[in-house]
């Protein structure tokens, strides 16, 4: 189930039909509301960083991410009490998916430069995930070296960023959907 989308911002109406639409699960609101009291418990800190990016929003015009690319946020400033809470809720999205997105691209090219002269081909990337193509009889070598720069993407050091928690990665060889 995805509860990562109280990190996000999702508030417990909106998980209700997410929970349904995407999984079939089905919640009552009080379920679902009891469900992401039990999250925010056990993640104390993301209501706090929540009302920071809000700050931070407010202050800036918008956020930025931990590489520093930066989203305007106008609507921010709003009276409509909607267009400022969907503003709200991509100053949390934005630090962490931005973040995120400028990570695998990283990766990616990394991937690239380093493993394509090895021949591995890059044929796309999907949401978090990257595909490629790579002969057979050096699985293993390759599975190495794609897990190795996925946990640390030479970009973090480049921007001096240090994670407080590590990154890993799921690997999947096979036909593309299998895994």
């Amino acid at each position: 189930m995805a509860v990562f989308t109280f990190l996000y911002g999702m508030g417990a109406k909106k998980f209700v039909d997410y929970a349904y639409d995407s999984y079939g699960v089905k919640f009552t609101l009080p379920e679902a509301e009891k469900f992401r009291e039990l999250f925010f418990a056990k993640y104390g800190r993301l209501l706090p960083w929540h009302e920071e990016q809000r700050h931070i929003a407010e202050a800036l015009g918008g956020v930025p991410n931990l590489f520093g690319r930066f989203r305007k946020l106008p609507k921010i400033y709003a009276n409509n009490w909607k267009e400022k809470g969907e503003a709200e809720r991509r100053s949390i999205n934005t630090p962490v998916q931005g973040t995120g997105s400028d990570i695998l691209l990283s990766a990616a090219i990394q991937i690239k430069r380093e493993l394509e002269p090895k021949g591995l081909l890059i044929c796309g990337t999907v949401h978090d995930s990257i595909l490629g193509e790579f002969p057979e009889e050096n699985k293993d070598y390759f599975v190495s070296e794609i897990r190795r720069i996925m946990k640390h993407p030479k970009l973090l050091d480049d921007f001096g960023i240090e994670l407080r928690c590590p990154l890993d990665c799921d690997i999947g060889v096979g036909p593309w959907g299998t895994h």
